[in-house]
């Protein structure tokens, strides 16, 4: 990154703003630099669940491998 700092590029949050849903967000949240979701319509689902679990469990191991 040429325009800021590695310092201030890690502290940086990416929230992926797409179709998040159950069915996407495992192969979304391993791609590097998303930290997260801005959950639209799939928040109104009972798979909404799956996709706090799936970013929950990424941040977990995220911070054991640190």
């Amino acid at each position: 990154m040429d325009n800021a700092s590695e310092d201030i590029s890690k502290a940086v949050r990416v929230i992926y703003g797409g179709s998040a849903s159950a069915g996407n967000c495992s192969a979304l949240i391993e791609q590097a630099n998303i930290d997260g979701f801005l959950v639209g319509g799939a928040s109104l689902k009972a798979d909404f669940k799956t996709i706090i679990e799936t970013v929950n469990a990424k941040y977990i191991a995220d911070k054991e491998a640190a």
